[in-house]
């Protein structure tokens, strides 16, 4: 019973990302970028370069999504978003608290696989 009573208050705590202001950081480069959503819609915006990146959100459920790019369309566009067009990432929501939630991030197809785990911290208005 406990573990029934555990995953229903999950999904019921899931729901409160699906829209709002977050940011996260790079692990690339340092830096942070912000992320707006709404219920169809997620920008996500470069603090250090200004660049946005335009995703339609999808959930699968309450704890996860689907992004997919509404970037460039075509392969010469030598970017990310033109992958991210034809593969769209799939995340999940596998913990979260008041102030963040953690993301495990994943985008599969016919020859890669690549995961992460972010940590997305939630801007309190």
């Amino acid at each position: 019973m406990s573990f029934i009573t555990n995953c229903h208050n999950r999904t019921i705590g899931c729901t409160q990302f699906k829209t709002g202001n977050y940011y996260g950081f790079f692990k690339e480069k340092e830096g942070k970028y912000y992320i707006k959503r709404t219920d169809s819609l997620q920008i996500e915006t470069d603090s250090l370069t200004g660049k946005a990146y335009r995703n339609r959100i999808k959930w699968l459920n309450d704890c996860e999504y689907t992004l997919t790019s509404l970037g460039p369309t075509t392969k010469e566009s030598d970017s990310i978003d033109y992958y991210l067009t034809v593969d769209p990432i799939k995340v999940s929501i596998i913990k979260y608290t008041p102030d963040y939630y953690i993301a495990l991030s994943h985008i599969k197809n016919q020859t890669t696989y690549v995961a992460t785990v972010d940590t997305i911290f939630i801007i309190h208005n």
